[in-house]
C-alpha cells in the first residue's frame, strides 16, 4: 500500500516551571513511503520537522500558549502521490510556518 511511510517517529521535550512558565519542543520525522500502487517510486523528505510550544499558566484557571510549526519553515511535501494510469506526480506542499496564540480561562 502506499502513503504508508516505513516508520514514523516524535521525539520531544516537554518542561514546566513552578512559576508557570512551560514549553514542549519536538521533532518529527515519517521514513520512506512509496508513492504509487505499483511500489515502484519511494518519497524520502518528510524528515525533522520541528515544533515548539511556550506557555503560561496562572494556577489551574488562566493559560496563554504560543505554538510555533515548522519551527525552520522546512520545504517538504505533506502528501507526494504518483498517478496510477499516467506519469503526472500530485504534490501537496505542507504549510510553511505558521504560529498560533490561544489563551483560556477556566470558569
Amino acid at each position: 500500500m502506499y502513503y504508508i511511510p516505513d516508520y514514523m517517529y516524535s521525539v520531544f521535550l516537554t518542561g514546566k516551571t513552578k512559576k508557570g512558565l512551560k514549553f514542549r519542543f519536538e521533532i518529527n520525522t515519517w521514513g520512506p513511503y512509496y508513492v504509487d500502487n505499483a511500489n515502484t517510486e519511494k518519497y524520502d523528505d518528510y524528515k525533522n520537522i520541528t515544533n515548539l510550544m511556550v506557555g503560561y499558566e496562572k494556577g489551574k484557571r488562566f493559560e496563554i500558549l504560543l505554538d510555533i510549526r515548522n519551527l525552520f519553515d522546512k520545504k517538504y511535501a505533506a502528501q507526494y502521490v504518483k498517478s496510477d494510469t499516467t506519469d503526472d506526480y500530485y504534490i501537496y506542499p505542507a504549510p510553511p510556518r505558521t504560529y498560533m496564540v490561544r489563551a483560556s480561562y477556566k470558569f
